[in-house]
């Protein structure tokens, strides 16, 4: 089985997420149960505003929507805001 986990954090990468932190627990219990996980962290791709599934030329959203046909299961993790700065 595959799991997919797209952080919506507004956040690259090379910077700590909190969304990460708090996924973690969650995709780690499913990598103990055999599942295989990947996660794309949605602010490190080249993604255009658009409705069209290909939004021209450096548009990575096909990519991502090809893992996203394999996976078994999607998980999407979206900031919370609360008004207070992190």
């Amino acid at each position: 089985m595959r799991a997919l986990f797209l952080n919506g954090s507004l956040k690259r990468s090379n910077r700590p997420s909190r969304l990460q932190d708090e996924a973690t627990p969650v995709l780690e219990l499913l990598e103990e149960r055999g599942v295989h996980v990947t996660t794309i962290r949605l602010a490190d791709w080249t993604i255009p505003i658009g409705t069209g599934r290909n939004c021209g030329r450096g548009d990575q959203y096909p990519e991502i929507e090809e893992r996203i046909l394999l996976s078994n299961l999607v998980i999407f993790g979206t900031p919370v805001a609360t008004g207070v700065g992190t």
